[in-house]
């Protein structure tokens, strides 16, 4: 995890457990220079202070997403914590910044769609985790991995029986 994600972690948990208690929450905005998604001066750093009222309400405070991580309203920002994270060293911008990768599934979707109400993942790591650590998307990767585990018993049952065609063809051209 880049470090920028393990804070949004950080801060997501600290908002959780204080507003499960009561307290007010208060988030702070990590403000950096960016181009494209991309960092080009982590000197230039400052911080802003997001009161309780305006966390969660639908509006993006913060330019990375930090005040908004149970609504989907900062879906399309780099650095929101449902994002991936771009730890290469190219230059090439491949788009990942803006997708957001399934838990499970080897899945990939546009960071519009995290948080829709529509469980694009299999097991639902794509939408909102509520208060009680539950969502409403059934799991249902069991299904789609014992597919993927069938394909791949099919596709050694076929190379084991070529495998030993070839073997028996080879013996039989060396009795000639």
């Amino acid at each position: 995890l880049s470090p920028e994600s393990k804070w949004s972690i950080i801060l997501v948990l600290f908002a959780l457990s204080s507003s499960a208690l009561g307290d007010q929450v208060v988030i702070r905005c990590n403000w950096q220079q960016t181009i494209f998604g991309r960092n080009v001066a982590n000197t230039s750093r400052m911080t802003q202070v997001v009161p309780d009222g305006m966390v969660n309400d639908g509006y993006c405070d913060c330019p990375g997403g930090e005040d908004e991580f149970l609504t989907s309203a900062c879906s399309g920002v780099a650095l929101w914590a449902g994002s991936v994270s771009d730890e290469s060293n190219n230059d090439e911008d491949d788009g990942s910044a803006e997708h957001f990768s399934c838990r499970i599934e080897d899945v990939s979707i546009h960071l519009s769609h995290v948080n829709d109400g529509i469980c694009d993942c299999c097991d639902g790591s794509d939408e909102v985790v509520d208060e009680y650590g539950s969502h409403n998307c059934p799991d249902t990767c069991h299904g789609i991995l014992q597919k993927r585990r069938q394909e791949q018993t099919e596709r050694n049952e076929k190379f084991q029986k070529g495998f030993a065609q070839r073997k028996n063809d080879i013996a039989e051209q060396s009795l000639f």
